[in-house]
């Protein structure tokens, strides 16, 4: 016995989406935008809704999440060094 090769796929071609004049429907290809950079946020967490308010802190920069140093979680360590350290001054 020798295993039948796979079919394609047989029907319909899809629908249009609901709303939209009946005719041939094929999908196109689409394109989407971004901002190219890598993008780490720290928000205050003693907030009720923490993401609908401002950033507290934000770094922005190519590769700044690349594995596995992750250097924009460097970076952050780094601020807040500085921020304790400056915090200190009398």
């Amino acid at each position: 016995m020798t295993a039948s090769p796979p079919q394609g796929r047989r029907g319909n071609p899809a629908s249009p989406p609901q709303g939209m004049p009946n005719r041939p429907y094929s999908p196109t290809p689409q394109l989407e935008v971004g901002f190219p950079d890598d993008s780490f946020a720290v928000y205050e967490g003693r907030a009720d809704h923490p993401l609908d308010a401002p950033a507290a802190w934000r770094y922005v920069a190519p590769d700044a999440l690349r594995s596995p140093s992750v250097p924009a979680v460097d970076v952050f360590r780094k601020a807040v060094a500085a921020a304790d350290k400056a915090a200190a001054k009398p």
